[in-house]
């Protein structure tokens, strides 16, 4: 055998040898090709599924809300809701539904839901049909809400987002608005007895004229930069 066929033989023998090596690549890129496929199945597979589910929340918090405000309104219009003393049946029946529904509730839809109420004024000064003592707003994303003249004496506000709410003349005697972030808020002429500011955001606040303040203690607040307190100093 010349050198030229042993070269072509050994040239033939290494084809051979390459040859399972190569199918073995082969076989390992398509099982990685399909693992990757499952993966990226799998992952839209639990983001639809996500999304689902907000969806369903959504829909499901839309109707509670929306039948709370169906049962208010039929109240209101059968029952002279407005004009109802605290004991009177329509009251009572408010404020069941106000305190049970805001229980499952989420923060976006408690706002929606105060709004409406504030609208209605059933939770105004004047009227204050509906007693929101004990209140679950907590954690309510009230940002921007405008609740001047309200009586919220009593509510759980703790955690609440009330950055540059106008809370001015509300009654707001025992709220419990620990860890609140009140930045920029407005409470002037508001009543404060007795409220739990401990690490609430009262960052340039306006407290101006603020009255009846019993044990309310500013100084358990998380910040106090730039507000103004109830006589009318600034806070450094």
């Amino acid at each position: 055998m010349d050198k030229s066929e042993r070269v072509q033989q050994v040239k033939t023998w290494w084809g051979w040898l390459q040859f399972p090596v190569l199918l073995a690549l082969l076989v390992a890129g398509i099982f990685w090709l399909h693992l990757q496929q499952d993966s990226l199945a799998q992952q839209l597979s639990r983001q639809q599924r996500t999304i689902a589910l907000q969806t369903a929340q959504a829909q499901q918090q839309q109707i509670l809300l929306t039948n709370y405000m169906d049962t208010i309104t039929n109240l209101m219009v059968n029952n002279k809701l407005l004009t109802a003393t605290t004991l009177d049946p329509a009251a009572v029946i408010a404020e069941a539904q106000t305190q049970e529904v805001l229980r499952e509730l989420d923060p976006d839809y408690k706002a929606k839901l105060m709004y409406f109420l504030y609208n209605t004024r059933l939770i105004s000064n004047d009227f204050h049909v509906i007693n929101m003592a004990n209140a679950d707003l907590q954690g309510a994303h009230l940002k921007g809400l405008d609740l001047r003249d309200t009586d919220l004496s009593g509510a759980n506000l703790s955690g609440a987002d009330l950055r540059g709410a106008n809370l001015s003349y509300a009654t707001l005697n025992y709220v419990n608005l620990s860890g609140a972030n009140l930045t920029g808020a407005n409470l002037y002429g508001s009543e404060l007895h007795n409220v739990n500011f401990a690490g609430a955001n009262l960052t340039k606040a306006y407290m101006r004229d603020a009255f009846d303040l019993g044990n309310t203690n500013f100084s358990q607040a998380k910040s106090l930069s730039g507000a103004i307190l109830p006589d009318g100093t600034k806070h450094s």
